[in-house]
């Protein structure tokens, strides 16, 4: 995407915005991309060694404060739709880092709430430069969820960090989190410990090398980041 095509989406307002679908804002932003079923087009090559019918880039559309700010507002949207909840009654939103770290500060931004982040250490997220006060009512926010591992970790990291924290649950007491995509393998994905509130709701799929029926069908396997262009170009 060159800087002219980057001008016209930061000037997009709420209201055009409001007419197209998220996953429409996603693409506007070349922030998706999805197997279209043909054997010339490629499919992609995770940092993993997997391979995968879809990739998602969430920096892509976050990078715009224009998209990040009408997606965060209809995430909190959604949660209100859910679960009606006060302004100023969540104390504390905290995500992961890299990426959910400015939609984060965002959702904090909109609730009238602190905003505290995660971060890796040796591979495992732990909450380092905030200390979150006895009592205070948490709402975990990231930009895309998978497996859960990293929302587990940070559910963790916040509980080592305050024992003495309440997140925000369903009537089913399992503990919710906002997501932009939630992505498993399989849909509907329930969890007993977790209520996901997504916008995206996709399912996306990972083989081995050896398993990957897209080579099979001849697609060839790069990796996105790098060919981002090609992936757009067939999506």
């Amino acid at each position: 995407m060159n800087l002219e095509q980057e001008k016209k989406i930061r000037v997009i307002n709420s209201s055009e915005l409001e007419k197209i679908s998220y996953l429409d804002v996603f693409k506007l932003a070349e922030a998706i991309w999805l197997f279209n079923q043909s054997s010339n087009s490629p499919h992609a090559l995770l940092t993993s060694g997997q391979h995968s019918d879809g990739y998602v880039n969430c920096s892509q559309v976050l990078k715009f404060p224009n998209l990040k700010n009408f997606l965060a507002q209809k995430l909190i949207e959604k949660l209100q739709s859910f679960q009606p909840i006060e302004k100023g009654s969540i104390d504390y939103v905290v995500s992961s880092s890299m990426a959910a770290i400015t939609l984060g500060d965002k959702v904090a931004s909109i609730l009238s709430a602190a905003f505290a982040y995660t971060e890796k250490v040796n591979e495992i997220q732990k909450l380092k430069r905030f200390e979150i006060p006895d009592g205070a009512r948490v709402l975990q926010v990231e930009e895309l969820i998978t497996t859960l591992k990293t929302t587990r970790q940070v559910t963790q990291a916040i509980q080592e960090n305050n024992p003495t924290l309440e997140f925000l649950r369903d009537k089913e007491g399992r503990i919710i989190v906002l997501s932009l995509v939630h992505r498993p393998k399989k849909l509907p994905q329930l969890y007993s410990d977790y209520r996901i509130i997504s916008l995206i709701e996709l399912e996306i799929h990972t083989w081995s090398v050896e398993q990957c029926p897209l080579c099979q069908k001849g697609s060839q396997a790069l990796k996105p980041k790098k060919n981002w262009e090609k992936f757009i170009n067939n999506s």
